[in-house]
């Protein structure tokens, strides 16, 4: 399979203060255009291993299942709260399928 995104991963917002307590909604467009029909994919968002950061559970990543095809799919992350001390910045968020590479990222700016 070959997922890629179409476009670019946007947060909204696209920056916080510290510490970081804020939710945020990620959108990005999908699509694999090897597959002969739509079907279900993981995707995650994942926060770098190395920071100070987590979701609203602890955990470093969240994901949702979606149906991808060779037709775009516009994919919505809502609502996903992060917290931490944030001692960065800025960090980066990254767009995977279930623990595979990345497929596209963004940078969260701290102010």
């Amino acid at each position: 399979m070959a997922l890629r995104a179409t476009s670019q991963l946007v947060p909204t917002p696209s920056s916080t203060r510290r510490p970081v307590n804020a939710s945020f909604s990620f959108a990005v467009t999908v699509v694999d255009r090897r597959a002969p029909k739509a079907k279900p994919r993981t995707l995650e968002l994942a926060l770098a291993a190395s920071n100070d950061l987590s979701f609203a559970d602890g955990q470093k990543t969240v994901t949702q299942e979606v149906s991808v095809g060779s037709e775009p799919v516009d994919v919505t992350f809502p609502s996903e709260g992060i917290s931490g001390p944030g001692n960065l910045a800025a960090f980066e968020v990254t767009l995977r399928e279930n623990g595979g590479s990345r497929i596209v990222s963004c940078m969260i700016a701290l102010e």
